[in-house]
């Protein structure tokens, strides 16, 4: 797992904040790295994956988590405490798109976060992909007003190394947001 503190993203009112995707689970830069634009504005959190592929190898474009390519933002609200769950939202380059119950976040507040979120992945080339996801903080609870730190992660399946890219390597499971980055809202 990398070592130092945790890597914090900025983010003012409709600032783009590029982001790069490259560390492995343990933190070691992988290649090619993938990168994320976050944009927060009007209520919105907008993710924009740019995702760089072995041209040799297609992409895989079905919708299961660690065997197709696909893309996953990772989060957790502050205003619900330390127990609160993690949100795992994943977007596949085929176009689908899910909200996992997989890091323990209950059935229910999964499907909220699957109706907060509108998702669109569009394949370019034989060497590149792109996803955005648009995710209403409001919709899921989150005021950057009064919880202006969120942990947060992100990460690129990529099948073709085969690899699993993060924004920072957990040590462990992508959405292990604890271990993971940290999102700051500045007024």
């Amino acid at each position: 797992m990398p070592k130092g503190p945790p890597p914090v993203a900025r983010l003012r009112p409709g600032k783009p904040v590029k982001l790069t995707i490259e560390q492995g689970i343990q933190g070691a830069k992988l290649k090619p790295p993938s990168t994320a634009t976050v944009v927060w504005q009007d209520g919105n959190l907008r993710v924009a994956f740019d995702n760089g592929v072995d041209p040799a190898k297609p992409l895989k474009t079905g919708s299961r988590w660690g065997q197709d390519d696909a893309v996953e933002v990772a989060l957790r609200n502050p205003a619900e405490g330390k127990a609160a769950a993690i949100l795992v939202l994943r977007g596949f380059a085929g176009g689908h798109f899910e909200s996992s119950t997989e890091a323990g976040a209950p059935e229910a507040i999964a499907k909220k976060a699957a109706r907060a979120v509108k998702f669109a992945a569009k394949i370019l080339a034989k060497n590149r992909w792109t996803a955005e996801m648009v995710i209403d903080l409001g919709a899921l609870g989150i005021e950057p007003a009064k919880h202006r730190k969120l942990e947060f992660n992100l990460t690129v399946r990529k099948t073709a190394a085969p690899a699993w890219l993060m924004w920072r390597g957990t040590g462990g499971y992508s959405w292990d947001v604890a271990n993971a980055g940290v999102l700051q809202f500045a007024p």
